[in-house]
């Protein structure tokens, strides 16, 4: 019969990967958490990946400061109700000749329903009605926004193949060694 120590010496190959994998989670739930304007709901939330340079200004007076292109962005998809507590300096995301588009409010009108909407590294403006905004940016991530789009590339699925491969031979090896 075993004792403990020798269990936990014999076993620390699956303590440690176990160990791993719980901190990764509480890790992710974590980014999660602040990514998404602090809150773990998800029912109203939809991520983009900004694919232009209109945010990346020098904007830090707000809760969304500016943001470069390839940003992932998490926004909160908007009732009507919502709409109407809009104000200065959010970050909206609108339709706009059949492209999503992302631009702050720098002023708002909520009698007629129209927002003069500016990107941060943008010297024109939109007029945009109510009725065509899509969403409020609640969390930007930069970072994030590097990994997708390393991931959507072809050699993110080169390395994972090879990375899976060398754990597979990690774990049979470690396999045949316990035999």
């Amino acid at each position: 019969m075993m004792n403990w120590s020798e269990a936990i010496v014999r076993n620390r190959g699956r303590i440690l990967a176990a160990s791993a994998i719980i901190i990764l989670l509480c890790c992710s739930l974590g980014f999660l958490y602040i990514f998404n304007g602090h809150s773990l709901d998800l029912t109203d939330r939809h991520m983009t990946l900004v694919a232009s340079d209109s945010m990346d200004g020098d904007v830090h007076d707000f809760e969304i400061d500016s943001f470069p292109s390839d940003t992932l962005v998490m926004e909160k998809k908007l009732s009507q109700k919502d709409k109407k507590n809009l104000k200065d300096g959010d970050v909206i995301s609108y339709e706009k000749s059949g492209t999503l588009e992302f631009g702050r409010i720098i002023a708002i009108d909520h009698g007629t329903g129209l927002a003069m909407v500016k990107g941060d590294n943008r010297d024109s403006t939109d007029n945009v009605y109510m009725d065509e905004v899509e969403g409020m940016v609640v969390g930007t991530s930069h970072f994030m926004g590097i990994i997708v789009n390393f991931v959507k590339s072809n050699a993110a699925f080169i390395i994972m193949t090879i990375a899976l491969l060398a754990v597979a031979i990690l774990l049979l090896s470690f396999r045949r060694r316990d035999q």
